[in-house]
């Protein structure tokens, strides 16, 4: 397989190594074939020689996304509760087992097992395959995950929950509970003599403005910016649950964006004015945004008295000039959270400096899995900043700057490390070389002499990479896999179809002949109707559906009974109308498969469906929450009922 390897400082290459295979699972491990890996700030330690690493050892790279293709649980089965093969996952930047004290704390971080990707002791995931050891605690399934593409999902695997972190860490410290609920200290600090008071005896907006900043607006620091928004913006999300009414409107607060580099602050600008317009003018009404370089934020701090300071500090660069920045910008009693990786062997401010200001300090590498569930909710509501590539935009906003293939590391490594520390952007390197431009034909049989072609007229882009591509496939016995990624429009014409899985595209239209499998399996890559396609009714030759998470909803239209021979009907997730099991789905007299979790059934089985399903080889029917149906997992339909 081909991967990005540190042949010395200042210079990677893209060599082939060997493939993992499942005969060389341990137990607990997983091979993960690559979609896609980050390029970002972190990587450039190892680029630049400021972790001294062995040469042609490491394989770069700490943040992926893929498909599991192989997996040994610790009783040597190749399934789990969580991972599955075929399942979409995320791989935070360090592995983690959930059953260490250290997990059972969040701090996942620092697992008794932990290891870093892109290591000596752990292979990057700049490659086409990864072996991630303590895959169940370590890998975060993305398949129903509610997001635009899969590249945001990317973005969990650091740099959003470090940026996240790195708010957290402030927002939620002691020193700034009485600050953000306008109270004293004896107000905010618990008693068992009484109760905290949580109603402020000053009217808010009479109240000292709420200071923030943000000291680096590199990727990380970006998320950070994006996450305070969030957090400011819904009271009920953490780490702030404070009233019926968000910080923004009750609150003055003063955000200060720091960065040399005038094209990032430009950047910060612009993704706030992204989040004011979806968030309407009323949530900004008493919010100042003030974007600084490095001389004019020393000034600022120069300026304010010590009270009308910074009362937290976002350090997310990892320089000796940058913690002294923030301490600068500091008032007494304040708060500093970095999460930059520091590698000077020195450290600029002393004990005297932190006792002589109270100020609280937090350090140190993100618990990624450990917070994964908090920053899902800011992903999913801040798909208009994550989800974009900015090299795509007018106004040049998103946290990814482009996708390239993975032959193109070398150069992109460079360019990365030219634009300087913590550039505004990341890189993503597809892993898989020029998988867009070619389709994978699987278990063809080779003694079929037909020559029936399919054609595949096809327009696609691969991020920013235009592709043309039309293939020609012989018809046989076996089956056709189409692994194109993020295709924009697909259209099949003419010629037999015997299996098609399409991984991602733009449902246009099919005439088909003879189709017998149609598969959307990724959901993020697929852009369905809201309504279950009208065109499946015509298509009489199908054996199986699965259109499990494509985020379909409304009625299965009745002429469903049509497809005489459907054997496999797979609609989990798919959000009916009303709450009952549509009865056309009773006609489908040769079904063997039904999969119907997650779509909100609730009430009693009708005699007439009950009698249904003993007809079934296998039925699941789990809603997914309090209320469940029941499932047979197996020809002997054991049905087991839950409340």
């Amino acid at each position: 397989m081909k991967a990005v390897v540190l042949a010395e400082p200042f210079r990677v290459e893209v060599r082939n190594v060997a493939t993992p295979t499942a005969e060389d699972l341990a137990p607990g491990e997983a091979i993960v074939k690559v979609a896609l890996a980050g390029l970002c700030g972190s990587d450039l330690h190892v680029y630049r020689g400021s972790e001294p690493v062995p040469p042609g050892v490491v394989t770069m790279g700490h943040e992926f996304v893929g498909t599991v293709v192989a997996y040994r649980d610790i009783n040597g089965k190749d399934t789990s509760s969580t991972i599955r093969i075929g399942s979409i996952v995320v791989a935070p930047f360090t592995t983690s087992c959930l059953r260490c004290v250290a997990c059972h704390r969040g701090f996942t971080s620092r697992c008794e097992k932990s290891q870093l990707f892109g290591s000596v002791s752990l292979s990057g995931g700049q490659a086409e395959f990864v072996t991630v050891p303590n895959a169940e605690g370590t890998l975060l399934c993305v398949d129903t995950l509610h997001v635009e593409s899969l590249h945001s999902a990317l973005l969990c695997a650091d740099i959003l929950p470090t940026g996240f972190y790195a708010v957290l860490q402030a927002l939620t410290h002691n020193n700034l509970y009485g600050v953000l609920r306008a109270v004293s200290l004896e107000n905010s600090i618990w008693s068992p003599q009484r109760a905290l008071n949580e109603v402020s005896p000053v009217p808010a907006l009479e109240v000292p403005v709420l200071t923030i900043a943000v000291v680096g607006l590199g990727p990380v620091g970006t998320c950070a910016l994006v996450s305070l928004l969030d957090v400011l913006l819904n009271p009920t999300a953490a780490p702030l649950r404070l009233s019926n009414n968000s910080l923004v409107e009750t609150r003055r607060i003063r955000i200060l964006m720091i960065d040399g580099v005038k094209e990032r602050r430009d950047a910060a600008v612009g993704i706030v004015d992204c989040i004011r317009k979806t968030a309407g003018p009323a949530f900004f009404k008493n919010a100042e945004f003030l974007a600084m370089d490095i001389d004019e934020a020393r000034a600022w701090s120069v300026a304010q008295s010590d009270n009308n300071r910074a009362d937290a500090v976002v350090e997310a660069v990892g320089a000796n000039e940058a913690v002294l920045l923030a301490y600068g910008l500091l008032r007494s009693f304040g708060v500093l959270s970095s999460v930059g990786v520091h590698t000077a062997p020195t450290f600029p401010l002393t004990g005297d400096d932190f006792y002589n200001k109270n100020v609280a300090l937090s350090f140190g590498r993100c618990p990624v899995r450990g917070i994964l569930p908090l920053v899902l909710e800011t992903l999913g509501r801040r798909q208009d900043i994550f989800a974009k590539i900015s090299s795509q935009e007018s106004d040049g906003i998103g946290l990814i700057d482009r996708i390239v293939d993975v032959s193109e590391a070398t150069e992109m490594y460079k360019l990365f490390n030219d634009l300087n520390v913590f550039c505004g952007v990341i890189w993503l390197l597809r892993a898989v070389p020029k998988c867009i431009r070619k389709a994978r034909m699987e278990n063809l049989a080779s003694s079929n002499e037909d020559s029936v072609f399919n054609h595949f007229p096809h327009d696609s882009t691969m991020g920013s990479i235009p592709c043309q591509m039309k293939s020609s496939f012989k018809s046989c016995s076996g089956f056709i896999q189409w692994n194109a990624f993020f295709c924009d429009r697909f259209r099949a014409e003419s010629g037999r179809y015997l299996k098609t899985t399409l991984s991602c595209g733009t449902y246009l239209e099919m005439n088909v002949n003879g189709l017998e499998s149609i598969c959307f399996p990724h959901r993020n890559y697929v852009s369905l109707p809201n309504s279950f396609p009208a065109t499946f009714n015509k298509w009489t030759s199908l054996t199986s559906i699965h259109l499990s998470n494509s985020g379909l909803v409304g009625a299965i239209p009745g002429s469903i009974k049509h497809l005489h021979n459907l054997k496999e009907l797979e609609l989990s997730h798919y959000r009916f109308d009303g709450t009952e099991i549509p009865a056309s789905i009773m006609e489908l007299v040769h079904l063997e498969v039904l999969m119907l979790n997650g779509c909100g059934l609730v009430g009693a089985l009708g005699v007439a469906f009950a009698q249904f399903l003993e007809t079934l080889k296998r039925y699941s029917l789990l809603n997914g929450r309090s209320r469940i149906y029941m499932e047979s997992r197996s020809a002997t339909r054991s049905v087991n009922a839950r409340i």
